[in-house]
């Protein structure tokens, strides 16, 4: 992990606090299965052989739980089930499982099936979750657009950090990534990675006519828990400083919060915990911090 070694004064940017989250999101439904015992192969089968609506919903959930990318091309076929509750958990499980890594032939593919049960499908509750799906399809296209140096702007994002205490290096390492992409999907201006892999020099900066380099590292710095009854409520914060690169003179500090409701399961708050940062993470890079690089003042 990249150290930073911050010099000058230190600039106060201006305080941002997210919008309050009230409820983690409705299960669609109660059905839910354990996908450790079934394969990619037989739940695929199933969702192209089976006559049972049931057992098909059932596969759909388990592909979705499975998190294999190879099950986007079964899943968009089954946005053409006879049935909406299959549909509506195939575009659930679509937008659970695409990334930056599937392929823009089957985001192309998917798309155009989500689109038609956005637009067609005669539950409101099967269109709503297509209409969701598109939305975490597009932030993907947008993040996996090609980028070039030339007139773009440099960010080298380092692993987050937690001085709470509260989250694992695994969680660091994915909330990083989130980070990351968040500031892809925010414009196709910015660059979190330099042609080759490595660490640009300002001469490499300078010589590919990049606009501007900075560097960001980023601190989970609060994660509290209340709890009271059947409640509890979850709330985290994110300091991000933002420094020239490569010379790494601090430029401003971004702080900002969130807040989630859930009930009072320790298996509850620990999925509150992790959804907390994350939208506190994809809001405040994405957001502020994109904006904040981009903008004239930069």
């Amino acid at each position: 992990m990249r150290s930073f070694t911050l010099r000058a004064n230190l600039a106060l940017g201006r305080p941002w606090r997210v919008l309050t989250f009230s409820s983690l999101p409705l299960l669609l439904f109660a059905v839910i299965a354990s996908a450790a015992t079934e394969n990619l192969e037989t739940l695929t089968r199933q969702m192209k052989t089976e006559s049972d609506f049931k057992v098909r919903l059932s596969a759909a959930l388990k592909l979705g739980q499975l998190g294999d990318r190879l099950a986007i091309p079964v899943l968009t076929d089954a946005l053409g089930d006879a049935q909406s509750s299959v549909r509506a958990v195939a575009a659930s499980a679509i937008a659970k499982l695409v990334d930056r890594e599937v392929t823009a032939q089957e985001r192309t593919r998917a798309m155009a099936a989500l689109r038609k049960v956005a637009e067609r499908d005669p539950e409101p509750r099967t269109q709503n979750t297509a209409k969701n799906a598109i939305e975490v399809l597009d932030y993907y296209e947008r993040v996996a657009r090609p980028r070039r140096p030339k007139g773009g702007i440099f960010l080298d994002v380092a692993r987050l950090e937690d001085s709470t205490g509260q989250l694992d290096a695994a969680a660091l390492e994915e909330l990083t990534k989130i980070g990351r992409e968040a500031l892809l999907a925010s414009t196709d201006a910015i660059l979190v990675e330099w042609p080759g892999g490595q660490m640009p020099s300002d001469k490499d900066l300078k010589k590919a006519k990049v606009r501007a380099g900075f560097a960001v590292l980023g601190t989970i710095t609060q994660m509290d828990i209340q709890r009271s009854g059947k409640q509890a409520v979850v709330e985290c914060k994110l300091s991000l400083i933002q420094a020239t690169y490569p010379d790494r003179a601090a430029r401003a500090f971004i702080d900002g919060k969130a807040k989630l409701e859930t009930s009072n399961r320790e298996s509850a708050i620990e999925r509150a915990k992790t959804l907390c940062a994350t939208n506190i993470v994809k809001h405040l890079m994405g957001k502020r911090l994109a904006a904040d690089v981009t903008g004239p003042g930069e």
